[in-house]
């Protein structure tokens, strides 16, 4: 986690198309100045989705953001993992290869959507008893395929009434796993909702980012130089100054979730998150990583992030290519769900494990 500092931003590489124009790549991830404001700008209102089933590519439109609006209109949820869902969806109903190359002028229906509700993730018990803490290696993904439901509401809008599928789950699996205390369970929760009232994000975006950062809220995930549940990193400028923590960062993995909440919330406050509005999944996690690259909206421009980063967040899961706002939001979305399928997997594996005592976590986001 690094700290509220400025960095230069690396200019993009503009590939041309070998064939017919294809429409250019508009950001359904940013943040600031509300999705709608943004997108009429940008596109228009004539290129939005009607109320019918078909809809003509304009020039500007991404799958993705077609699919966005089209979940919007019919009421429905339209978080991170509800639209990547909804684009593999478009993607099988209109036999299109490759969600990234869509093309003005094209007919798409956008029927797939509507046709039933998206299954609820299965409930998962809570063991009679906390098992002693067990370290799952990190992973990484590339492109998201069939994602957990989110069902929250809106970024910058959560409620203590609403539920968080994403958020329960990854609670479940961080009692499962040792990391969150049974008893607390709850109050960690509610703890994690007010924060993101606060701060305006989803409490569903918060867990994906927490899978990625702590195996999903390991209070002890470490690589030696950032830790703690979203990864203090040492020195001045980061995260562990942030909060009072400078020259003390591997005190914060002594912490329990909660205290580490707090300090969590303390870094949000000085990096200014949601003051400009709802707050986006990857401009979440750019505020873990590095907050001066949230200032890049394109999404597939490159990114200045210092340091070794998990393979998932680099463009095709691919160390020698830079990391995007669109390779960060895919690489987040995989690897959660790469995470949570393995939830009940993992059940008799982990039981198996219980006697082996503590084990420091690798922190699969930040590596080297």
């Amino acid at each position: 986690m690094q700290g509220p500092i400025t960095s230069s931003i690396s200019q993009p590489t503009w590939q041309s198309e070998d064939r017919r124009r294809s429409a250019q790549v508009t950001d359904p991830f940013r943040s600031g100045g509300g999705f709608g404001q943004a997108l009429r700008v940008a596109t228009g209102a004539r290129h939005a989705p009607n109320k019918t089933s078909d809809y003509e590519i304009q020039s500007g439109d991404t799958l993705s953001g077609i699919a966005q609006r089209r979940l919007q209109e019919l009421g429905l949820p339209a978080s991170g993992a509800d639209i990547g869902r909804a684009v593999e969806q478009l993607a099988a109903s209109n036999s299109i290869r490759d969600p990234n190359r869509i093309f003005a002028g094209d007919r798409i229906s956008l029927q797939g959507l509507e046709r039933s509700p998206a299954p609820q993730p299965p409930r998962v018990a809570l063991p009679p008893a906390p098992v002693a803490r067990v370290t799952a290696a990190g992973g990484g993904a590339v492109m998201a395929s069939a994602q957990p439901p989110l069902t929250a509401r809106p970024a910058g809008n959560p409620s203590a009434s609403a539920t968080f599928p994403q958020l329960q789950r990854t609670l479940d699996r961080a009692v499962e796993r040792g990391y969150v205390d049974p008893t607390e369970r709850q109050t960690v929760q509610d703890k994690i909702v007010e924060i993101s009232r606060r701060f305006k994000f989803s409490p569903d975006d918060f867990a994906t980012v927490a899978l990625m950062e702590s195996d999903g809220l390991d209070p002890r995930a470490s690589n030696g130089r950032c830790h703690g549940i979203l990864q203090f990193c040492e020195g001045p400028g980061r995260g562990a100054e942030s909060v009072g923590m400078l020259g003390r960062a591997s005190e914060i993995r002594d912490k329990s979730v909660l205290a580490q909440l707090g300090l969590v919330e303390k870094y949000f406050e000085d990096t200014r998150l949601g003051a400009a509005g709802p707050v986006s999944l990857v401009d979440l996690y750019l505020t873990v990583l590095t907050p001066a690259a949230r200032s890049e909206q394109r999404p597939h421009a490159a990114l200045d992030i210092a340091g070794r980063q998990a393979k998932a967040l680099h463009v095709s899961g691919d160390r020698s290519q830079p990391i995007t706002r669109q390779s960060i939001f895919s690489g987040l979305i995989g690897h959660a769900q790469q995470r949570l399928e393995a939830l009940t997997k993992s059940r008799p594996a982990l039981e198996a494990r219980s006697n082996e005592g503590t084990v420091q976590s690798v922190r699969p986001g930040r590596q080297g």
